[in-house]
């Protein structure tokens, strides 16, 4: 439990201290929700509003994934602190457990501000229920982004971490659905989104949250994603390891 505690109050220091990452994955979604709601908040159904909420919330957490994530685990190989930790009481398990923690941790901040956002300028609520079940898929839907994370922090520099970072940012927001509906894209960019892994993640959500039933296509889409991305971060831990 010492070893937890030590391990949380690290995480905690290294969060406090990239306060500008944090302010940056919150604050962009955030700023592009209360824009584009309030540009067709006249017109736009009250579902669609509550989907754009959402929709904003998932690529906050997307941004944690592709950003800070890369760079914490990258930051913690350059700094020694996984050699420093194989020689100390801490186990691997606890270790990827704290980090686990720490950015559950902040999805649900994101979450919670979005959503605070969402009910105080533009009125949305929902039911407990609802919000308890879209932050559960939420929550767990991030864990094959979260592989994509651990993925790009083998790159071998950080300009190209932060070069690819952003364009799976930004093809997994815009091609996903995320930002705007795929309904106004062309034909061939709405067959591109069905490769998209967000994609599958907001048809989770919009499914269950207007038809009460759940995707199961896109929830296999999910883990075979997910399975696809530990097979790849295994073989190349595997190959640098070798070397």
């Amino acid at each position: 439990m010492k070893n937890l505690r030590a391990l949380i109050k690290v995480e905690a220091y290294f969060t406090l201290r990239n306060w500008q990452s944090l302010v940056m994955a919150i604050g962009m979604p955030l700023a592009f929700y209360l824009l584009f709601s309030g540009i067709y908040q006249a017109e736009m159904p009250y579902s669609y509003r509550v989907f754009m909420m959402i929709s904003m919330t998932a690529s906050s957490l997307l941004s944690f994934n592709v950003f800070a994530l890369p760079y914490n685990l990258t930051a913690d190989k350059h700094n020694n602190w996984r050699r420093f930790l194989h020689h100390s009481p801490v186990s691997v398990v606890q270790y990827y457990l704290v980090k686990a923690l720490r950015f559950v941790l902040l999805y649900s901040l994101a979450i919670g501000v979005v959503f605070s956002f969402g009910g105080l300028v533009r009125q949305i609520t929902l039911p407990a229920g609802d919000y308890f079940m879209v932050i559960l898929i939420l929550l767990v839907g991030m864990i094959p982004f979260s592989f994509i994370g651990a993925l790009i922090s083998y790159l071998p520099s950080e300009e190209t971490i932060s070069m690819v970072g952003n364009i799976a940012f930004m093809a997994m927001s815009l091609l996903g659905g995320l930002w705007m509906p795929l309904m106004f894209f062309p034909q061939w960019m709405q067959n591109l989104a069905k490769w998209i892994p967000s994609y599958h993640l907001m048809q989770i959500i919009q499914n269950w949250y207007t038809n009460r039933v759940w995707a199961w296509d896109s929830i296999l889409a999910l883990i075979a994603y997910g399975i696809c991305f530990l097979i790849l971060i295994a073989l190349v831990q595997r190959k640098i390891e070798v070397k």
